[in-house]
């Protein structure tokens, strides 16, 4: 049996997180893939997968041997790629996971513009707040907010992030207008949830001295639309990207305050990134989409 056939229908198994599951995906019946992954598994003479009646895991050496196959199977796309990019339209499955308000907002018009300039390519979009694994899940790249995690995945800075502090006009009419950043600590305020720290909300003043406040919470969300249709109802105080209330903010619906300090998370870095698995950033189809999405995003 060929190897490269036995690590195509392995990395299925594991992005899929089930045989039957990558059985479907490759349209092939489900005892051929089980029976490809024994094969491999006694080739190597390692076992790759813990099975139990619900799922499978990836052991220890599962895990290392995954990590290589992304690269072989990423360099053999590349190496395609090079030797047929000249006269060929660009096609195949792109796989791109964004947060739910940043990817509705921002990434999804980027997405139609290049689905209409390249009508062969299958756009493969999931939009979600949860972590995504995305070597492990075979997304093809990740659109992330915020200050980037140490990792091992190669990413792309797309643009700046900056926060901003409001609410609207009838919250700032029943409950005043804070003017130093410690005058949060009177009113009523709303935050992201997944924060290590909800509570505390970081800025810096024009002398470039770093300060923090402690501010009450009345609400947390997952969901960046809550948060900006709390602040519209007057319900409180939000610390949030402008990308989300760029809008509201220009109509007067929502008023920011305390301009005069930059606002941040845990470090100054708010960026938006295009983040990749092993060896995707060298794939044709992710090197234009990547390019097509940064031209836009930075402007």
């Amino acid at each position: 049996m060929s190897l490269f056939l036995q690590i195509r229908i392995f990395t299925e198994i594991v992005r899929a997180g089930s045989i039957t599951g990558a059985a479907d995906q490759l349209q092939i019946a489900k005892s051929a893939v089980s029976r490809r992954l024994q094969e491999l598994e006694a080739r190597l003479g390692v076992q790759l997968m813990v099975r139990t009646t619900r799922q499978l895991n990836l052991t220890e050496a599962g895990e290392i041997f995954y990590e290589r196959c992304l690269n072989v199977l990423a360099e053999l796309e590349a190496a395609e790629d090079a030797v047929s990019e000249t006269g060929r339209a660009l096609h195949g499955e792109l796989r791109i996971t964004a947060p739910e308000s940043y990817g509705l907002k921002h990434v999804v018009p980027v997405v139609l513009q290049f689905m209409n300039q390249y009508p062969q390519m299958l756009i493969n979009l999931d939009l979600t707040d949860r972590f995504v694994d995305i070597a492990r899940e075979g997304f093809d790249l990740a659109i992330r907010v915020g200050s980037l995690q140490d990792s091992t995945l190669r990413a792309r800075r797309l643009s700046k992030v900056s926060l901003v502090v409001c609410a609207s006009p009838d919250y700032f009419s029943r409950y005043g207008v804070p003017d130093t950043p410690d005058g949060l600590e009177q009113h009523i305020c709303i935050r992201y949830s997944r924060l290590s720290n909800v509570h505390i909300w970081r800025y810096r003043d024009a002398s470039g001295k770093h300060g923090q406040v402690r501010v009450p919470i009345r609400a947390l969300s997952t969901s960046g639309d809550f948060i900006r249709e709390a602040a519209l109802a007057g319900i409180g105080i939000i610390l949030t990207p402008t990308f989300l209330v760029s809008e509201a903010l220009q109509t007067g619906r929502l008023v920011s305050v305390l301009n005069a300090y930059e606002w941040y998370e845990s470090t100054l870095d708010q960026s938006v990134y295009a983040v990749f698995p092993p060896g995707r950033h060298k794939s044709r189809r992710v090197r234009t989409f990547t390019e097509f999405l940064a031209q836009r995003l930075s402007s």
